[in-house]
């Protein structure tokens, strides 16, 4: 059974192991079950019977008038099996499992779903549905627009809670306990037709089933619900030893970034920071069609310069999101001012300088007033709260930013001075009307965040935080979401299902071929196995040479490689030496890449467990763990994507000719990375990680001169 509605709008509802006692959970069970009896059947149950909140108890479920379709179990853990067996024969659609430490819980498990029903939990903090009116957790729920799905419960609730003071209500919350049955990726498709719940927070430790959670994710997207994840530790990878350059350069996170970006969603760091994305989210609407303009000076917004809608209305049609990273600050103080700048700048923001719109910010301001960026109203918000309007309008009108930030008293005057309230809530109307009109987002920061003004800046669709580091983490992340909506997956699905998987992957031999058939260059080289056939190689190879002991895994460090060989008697006693020290092995001689101005980069790819195909290029050579400059993506990606990767390196720029050295060919790289995505998904399971380094970029193209391949925990380079 894949319908899941029985966990958020049940016709009955039965609460085993209901208590009169306000500590045990059997109590706040029951009182969330019984507020939602004008909508459903409620039925309690206690062994010993009696009245609960003023309801009657039965002793077992079979006493019953009928069967319920959902019971919340909430007894001893020796008792649930007692109490599942009974649900499973009655019939009962629905188990929430609140109880942890269940014994054969997974046999348990099973025994439900064999039953054609569904389980959640065990070890759940308990569900909640505004739109049904049903409860059935610890704790109350201000209904809201916010869905919560939580792999930890008490995180889930303190989710909950941040939200409720930042005045945000919760959709639905579900806590998914240790989702034996029904799963974050089930409740989290279940949210797609969900009309109440408009974000979705979720909190998840385990990315086993990865895959099924982020197409859940982007399905979410795709009707208009933006997700914010948060995650503790990353993936399993972070607990594997690093076996190649990339793996140690890359960290589980990365590896949860790449899928977020795939999908579509963000990632916070901590509770109050998913907290204030989600506050943005809800709060920076589009203005809806026919609405009617407000009422401003006539030359505070200049028509033209209004530009298009900010989003294609299929994708995220009730979010204002940010067309790119620039963004206006206006504040009333120059340190307030100047410490935003500092916030925004530290999350990769670009504050640029106002150049156009100053001599009209010049004529609205005290003289001296700083009118650059940040622009510093310098005392005239105090002598007219209309300053405020203005100089806003004008940043957000301009075209040189794609966001403004207000960062400062606005919000605390009717705090201070009552007889100011009306007005500024006026302003506060009319910032939110020029925000929709120019479909350009603004966000406030504000010293009276609680104050009735900040109340009326939310109702007009303006965000409004209490510290300014909230709000530049806010205006971040809807500048990320703005810039990466997700790829879709029929795309990466049509590049996996036209790849062959390869035969031999053994050797270094093997790897380089590998490589170069998946359309990644290397210098020309033959293998040899003794002196006569090196000197036969040399002769059809151009010098210098580099001669490799091809079999092992870090040639390098057993002194396994040897360059600059010059010619084919060179070639021999460099042979000989080596198998002398080394043994008889595949030796592989190479044509030496000579060229100048080379940037040398390095590009791995393995399967990420639960999340799939990754690919990640970066800083290459024998610094690549020095410089841990490195960006990963879900794989394949496509040119485009390719070179976004490479714009997002530190190093990016010494491809373009780093202080008068002669461009690189970054597109070769770009198509190196692409091969790669695709190779990965192509490989057989028995292979764990591929990678070349270094890829040496110059003018002419970029030519791997090593590779590495990981198969069945043994490496070939």
């Amino acid at each position: 059974m894949t319908d899941l509605s029985v966990f958020h709008d049940p016709t009955s509802v039965a609460v085993v192991g209901a208590s009169a006692n306000p500590a045990k959970w059997g109590y706040w069970l029951a009182r969330g079950a019984l507020a939602g009896r004008e909508r459903r059947r409620v039925y309690l149950v206690n062994t010993g019977g009696g009245e609960i909140l003023g309801t009657p108890a039965a002793t077992a479920l079979r006493e019953l008038p009928q069967v319920p379709e959902l019971v919340a179990v909430c007894v001893p853990p020796a008792q649930v099996w007692r109490v599942a067996d009974e649900a499973l024969a009655l019939g009962v659609r629905g188990l929430l499992g609140i109880t942890a430490d269940v014994p054969r819980a997974a046999e348990l498990a099973a025994r439900v779903t064999a039953a054609g029903a569904r389980l959640v939990g065990p070890a759940s903090l308990g569900l909640f549905d505004a739109a049904t009116c049903l409860q059935l957790a610890w704790g109350d729920f201000v209904p809201g627009e916010l869905a919560i799905v939580s792999q930890s419960g008490q995180l889930g609730s303190e989710i909950a809670l941040l939200a409720r003071r930042a005045g945000i209500g919760v959709a639905r919350f579900v806590s998914a306990g240790s989702q034996l049955d029904v799963t974050i990726a089930d409740l989290l498709r279940d949210l797609a037709g969900h009309e109440r719940s408009r974000a979705v927070a979720v909190y998840l430790e385990d990315f086993a089933d990865g895959r099924r959670v982020f197409d859940a994710v982007a399905a979410l997207r795709a009707a208009g619900k933006p997700v914010v994840l948060l995650t503790a530790g990353g993936s399993p990878a972070g607990r594997r030893a690093a076996r190649s350059h990339t793996g140690a350069l890359t960290s589980p996170l990365e590896f949860v970034d790449a899928a977020c970006r795939a999908a579509g969603a963000l990632r916070a760091n901590t509770p109050a920071e998913l907290v204030n994305i989600v506050a943005y989210l809800l709060t920076a609407r589009r203005a809806e069609p026919g609405l009617p303009a407000a009422t401003l000076p006539a030359a505070t917004l200049p028509a033209a310069t209004l530009p298009a809608a900010t989003l294609p209305a299929a994708t995220l049609p009730a979010v204002t999101l940010p067309a790119g990273e620039r963004v206006g600050i206006v504040s009333d103080s120059g340190g307030q001012g100047a410490v935003a700048a500092d916030c925004l700048s530290r999350r990769g923001l670009a504050i640029p300088e106002l150049t156009g719109v100053q001599p009209a910010l010049a004529a609205e301001l005290p003289a001296g007033a700083a009118t650059g960026n940040p622009v510093d109203l310098a005392g005239a918000g105090e002598r007219d709260l209309g300053c405020y309007r203005n100089v806003t309008a004008a940043v957000l009108a301009c075209g040189e930013v794609d966001s403004v930030l207000l960062t400062g008293y606005f919000g605390r005057y009717g705090l201070d001075s009552p007889s100011l309230a009306a007005a500024e809530r006026e302003i506060a109307g009319q910032l939110g009307a020029l925000a929709q009109q120019t479909g350009r987002p603004l966000v406030v920061h504000s010293m009276g965040a609680d104050s009735g003004t900040a109340t009326a800046l939310r109702d007009a669709g303006v965000p409004v935080y209490d510290t300014v580091e909230a709000a530049a983490q806010a205006l971040s992340a809807a500048v990320t979401l703005g810039a990466a909506l997700g790829r879709p997956a029929s795309v990466r699905q049509a590049a996996i299902q036209r790849c062959q998987p390869p035969d031999d992957t053994t050797g270094y031999w093997a790897a380089r071929e590998l490589f170069r058939a998946a359309g990644i260059a290397f210098p020309a080289a033959r293998q040899v196995g003794d002196e006569a056939a090196a000197v036969a190689a040399a002769a059809q190879l151009t010098a210098p040479y580099v001669l490799k002991a091809g079999w092992l895994a870090h040639k390098s460090e057993a002194g396994g490689v040897l360059t600059g060989l010059t010619d084919g008697a060179a070639v021999a006693r460099a042979l000989a030496g080596l198998r002398s020290r080394l043994g008889d092995g595949p030796y592989v001689l190479e044509e030496q890449d000579t060229r100048g101005d080379v940037v040398e980069m390095i590009i791995g790819a393995h399967r990420e467990t639960g999340l799939g195909p990754m690919v990640t290029v970066g800083a290459g050579g024998t610094e690549a763990e020095l410089y841990r400059d490195t960006v990963t993506e879900c794989a394949p990606v496509d040119l485009a994507q390719a070179r976004a990767m490479i714009a997002r390196l530190r190093c990016g720029p010494l491809l373009d000719g780093w202080r008068g050295r002669q461009p690189a060919d970054a597109e070769s790289l770009a198509s190196a990375i692409v091969a790669m995505s695709e190779l990965v998904t192509r490989l057989p399971a028995s292979v764990a990680e591929v990678e070349v380094n270094p890829i040496r970029v110059g003018a002419d193209g970029a030519i791997a001169v090593d590779a590495l391949l990981i198969s069945d925990g043994k490496a070939a380079r």
